[in-house]
């Protein structure tokens, strides 16, 4: 008898969440785009300049973002609870933006550095959006693998694991798995995007 253990594992977490502000948040994130359009960030180690498509870090405090924040806060805290992590800790949401389709920061590879769990949110999606592209972190698989191999893609074969975005849909996933997102040339795709940090359990 032979076992395939798997070891290393990483992750990909899925949520539906259903909030009752959704028409006030699609205006919000449209005006918030305008108002930081050519606006000048530095974010996650580099300096750019925003474009119509991506905010500037925003305020956790906003009332508008409350529902939102609670619902990817307590799937957060789920998924911290799930890994066998100490339990005098906790985790928190640090950072938050808004996209609206793509720009050039997230439509190549790239990774969260300082963040424990990352998370995206779909506020509008449908479904010739495109899809978002997470890469094995075990980066020779695609050397050795081809797909002219497999028969059944899996978790010891794949060096590509695609979600297609959905309105309410929720993602979850460790800062440092690599993904990126295909540029999107359909109708509008608003998503938010996490950034999270573990602190002490007070």
């Amino acid at each position: 008898m032979i076992h395939l253990n798997p070891i290393f594992s990483s992750f990909v977490a899925t949520s539906k969440l259903e909030l009752i502000n959704k028409e006030d948040l699609v205006r919000y994130t449209y005006d918030i785009i305008k108002l930081t359009e050519n606006s000048k960030v530095e974010l996650l180690g580099e300096k750019f300049t925003t474009v119509k498509s991506q905010s500037l870090p925003l305020n956790l405090q906003e009332p508008v973002l409350q529902p939102l924040l609670k619902g990817m806060q307590d799937c957060f805290s789920k998924i911290y609870n799930s890994l066998g992590l100490k339990t005098n800790k906790k985790i928190i949401i640090s950072n938050l933006w808004c996209n609206i389709n793509n720009n050039d920061n997230i439509d190549r590879p790239h990774i969260h550095p300082e963040s424990f769990l990352s998370g995206i949110f779909y506020l509008k999606a449908d479904s010739d959006n495109s899809e978002i592209v997470f890469q094995n972190p075990v980066t020779p698989i695609q050397y050795v693998i081809h797909g002219s191999l497999v028969d059944n893609f899996n978790q010891f074969n794949s060096h590509l694991y695609k979600v297609k975005p959905e309105t309410d849909l929720a993602l979850f996933f460790p800062g440092w798995l690599r993904h990126y997102v295909a540029k999107n040339h359909a109708s509008d795709r608003i998503s938010y995007a996490f950034d999270t940090k573990v602190v002490d359990n007070d």
